[in-house]
């Protein structure tokens, strides 16, 4: 009898070890969890975006996209699976390579120096100041550097920011219920839900390749994604998202990185 109860012990134990050699790696069901750190994958729900992903995990959106594959306009499927981690054969990044790229192409055209007619380095010449003046005038009319920063809403600051572990990541931005939320930059609304846990109605905001901005706790959302605004433009209602007190929560992000908002806004 004894010899039967071990035998059957063993065997649950040797079918318990075989089933555990076959598991799926471990997916983020939502973006809800404490950590990230130990997550190498993602499972997309509906209402996701590629940056809404990369802003709960702290990573740029392109490299994001690079890790994955995906090309503009970043759409994404309800039950696809994101790789959250590079593959070893992929660590460099998008603007690592770039940058590569770039310092390989000018070792090549210094090492080859070639002699130009008079006639054609005035060509050349007129031609390299008109793409000057071009690139000029356009870095005006775009966001190609740092944004020219704006406060989102009129209120005390009831909370800092601080880089430490489980610290806030941006402001927070004291009012009343229903008083506006505005741009501080221009750019594009690349989210407009609420899908992320802690943040309750939130409007993510795209200002360029560099830099991405949130507002948190909105009572309602007046912008939808895909949506261009102004600085200044209003874009939400404050709220409270179940919190004692009204405000909005105020973040800004840098090539995927939590920042300090009152380094860039202006002084009051």
């Amino acid at each position: 009898m004894i010899k039967r109860l071990l035998a059957s012990i063993l065997l649950a134990l040797l079918l318990a070890a075989c089933s555990g050699q076959h598991q799926k790696p471990p997916v983020v069901e939502r973006s809800h969890q404490k950590s990230h750190a130990d997550h190498k994958w993602y499972k997309v729900r509906k209402g996701d975006t590629l940056y809404s992903i990369a802003w709960t995990h702290s990573l740029h959106y392109r490299t994001l996209a690079y890790w994955n594959s995906i090309r503009p306009p970043y759409r994404l499927q309800p039950g696809q699976i994101l790789r959250l981690k590079p593959r070893p054969e992929a660590r460099k990044t998008p603007a690592a390579k770039a940058k590569q790229k770039t310092t390989a192409s000018k070792r090549k055209s210094s090492a080859k120096p070639q002699a130009r007619s008079s006639t054609a380095k005035k060509k050349h010449y007129k031609k390299q100041t008109t793409k000057k003046t071009t690139r000029q005038k356009s870095s005006k009319s775009t966001t190609a550097g740092k944004p020219r920063w704006g406060w989102p809403a009129q209120g005390k600051i009831s909370y800092r920011f601080s880089s430490k572990a489980g610290g806030k990541k941006g402001i927070g931005i004291a009012g009343r219920k229903g008083q506006a939320v505005r741009a501080a930059a221009a750019g594009k609304v690349v989210y407009s839900g609420e899908g992320l846990l802690r943040y309750g109605k939130m409007i993510i905001v795209k200002h360029n390749s560099r830099y991405l901005s949130a507002y948190a706790h909105n009572h309602k959302l007046l912008v939808k994604e895909g949506a261009w605004v102004k600085a200044g433009q209003k874009i939400a209602q404050m709220g409270s998202s179940g919190r004692n007190n009204t405000l909005v929560h105020f973040e800004i992000r840098r090539d995927g990185k939590p920042v300090n908002p009152i380094r860039y806004l202006p002084k009051k």
